[in-house]
């Protein structure tokens, strides 16, 4: 599952996954630097909370339970 971080000191919105033996990430996007750093964190949050949404919906989909 994809996981998401905000550098502050360098303005970069992070993806990252488990690899089993450490994490990897890549950067996603460049944030324009404001006083309001707030907004990029939150979008962290709310993209990491997608991401486990989306998960949960891959690895427990309606068609195995037993009635819809």
């Amino acid at each position: 599952m994809t996981r998401y971080a905000f550098d502050e000191e360098r303005g970069i919105l992070l993806a990252s996954w488990s690899t089993g033996a450490g994490d990897a990430a890549s950067v996603v996007a460049e944030v324009a630097l404001s006083p309001e750093q707030g907004a990029a964190l939150r979008l962290a949050d709310r993209l990491t909370g997608l991401s486990q949404a989306l998960w949960r919906c891959y690895t427990h989909p309606a068609s195995a339970a037993p009635s819809l």
